[in-house]
């Protein structure tokens, strides 16, 4: 099986967004930036995937 880089980006802002967020209940440093970090990188996977499916379906028509 073959992973496409938008899943691993995904996964990987994912995995960021947990840790952010338990860095935050924890209260120890840089976990609001961490949380933000991975977030935004969830939102950058997000508008590649929209932009590749917008490329493949321009080549069906």
């Amino acid at each position: 099986m073959k992973l496409k880089f938008t899943t691993v980006l995904y996964y990987l802002g994912m995995f960021m967004f947990i840790i952010g967020y338990l860095f935050k209940i924890q209260h120890w440093p840089y976990g609001m930036q961490i949380f933000i970090g991975g977030f935004a990188i969830i939102i950058i996977s997000g508008i590649i995937s929209v932009i590749q499916y917008n490329k493949k379906r321009k080549l069906k028509e």
